[in-house]
């Protein structure tokens, strides 16, 4: 059937409708469903190890210097070494899986650009508030006037 409406000249081809969207695959691997989480788990404890330890450092130290003295300054390497075989663990882990995930990846699989920046926007926009928070609430308790 020809529309009369919509002639087209001789010998012109009519260009194919786009086809529809494919659905999203599913995450077949479990370490595809984990990758989000994971990466949420780990800022948050960047976050806390880039806040709250640090903040408390020269506490644990007075502590321990003034318990034992200069000797017990070798006690400090405990934390050190601790942090170094948790590190130790996790790399050896992550290699294991990234591993078995190049075996097992699919070839010619597009990147999920818009996951991406969303994901970016929200880490962005929670360490502006982060950070905001922390210097006005530094500068709140600097100039409210104390009672005395």
């Amino acid at each position: 059937m020809t529309d009369p409406e919509r002639s087209e000249p001789p010998g012109h081809r009519r260009k194919a409708a786009p086809a529809a969207p494919a659905a999203p695959a599913e995450a077949g691997e479990p370490a595809e469903r984990a990758a989000i989480p994971m990466m949420a788990i780990g800022h948050a404890a960047v976050d806390f190890y880039q806040g709250a330890v640090p903040c408390l450092v020269p506490f644990l130290v007075a502590e321990r210097l003034s318990a034992g003295g200069l000797g017990a300054t070798p006690w400090l390497m405990a934390p050190a070494v601790a942090g170094v075989l948790v590190t130790a663990a996790v790399i050896r882990r992550l290699a294991r899986h990234a591993a078995a995930a190049r075996a097992g990846a699919r070839a010619n699989r597009p990147d999920d650009w818009p996951a991406f920046l969303r994901l970016s926007a929200v880490i962005v926009c929670r360490s502006i508030v982060f950070v905001g928070l922390g210097t006005f609430i530094a500068l709140f308790a600097e100039t409210t006037p104390r009672p005395r």
